[in-house]
């Protein structure tokens, strides 16, 4: 961290979403940015599906029934993420077509709440071909 609490980050291949701010930047080199002592920076490669969830104590207290995911497609349009566990599999994947993002989720949870970086300008959410 330098005086004016700016941090270097080095990002590998690829394209990687600040996950703060929601801009997008190409890999293989040093960006400098700001981050303050309460903001670790966090970078999420494109094409991923990060689920995230309430703050457990242990595993067997998740709640699959309700779901809460920052979608960043790659620049075909589309992510994907799978959760694997003893009693769990989750499959999610996404595509994006003309400012909409269909998102589909098996089996689908009671609840769920979708982000995605405003820098993609999606305007439409479809999950499992129902508009959101």
């Amino acid at each position: 961290m330098t005086q004016n609490k700016n941090r270097d980050v080095y990002l590998p291949e690829g394209n990687w979403y600040d996950y703060w701010s929601g801009k997008c930047y190409e890999g293989k080199q040093w960006i400098n940015d700001y981050y303050d002592i309460e903001k670790t920076p966090f970078f999420v490669r494109e094409g991923a599906i990060l689920p995230l969830g309430k703050v457990v104590q242990f595993t067997d207290e998740i709640d699959y029934k309700t779901l809460n995911l920052n979608v960043y497609p790659n620049r075909n349009g589309t992510a994907d993420y799978r959760i694997i566990d003893d009693e769990t599999n989750i499959s999610m994947s996404s595509i994006s077509e003309n400012n909409k993002l269909y998102v589909s989720i098996d089996p689908e949870p009671e609840s769920i709440h979708i982000e995605i970086p405003d820098e993609l300008g999606m305007q439409d959410l479809f999950v499992n071909d129902r508009k959101n």
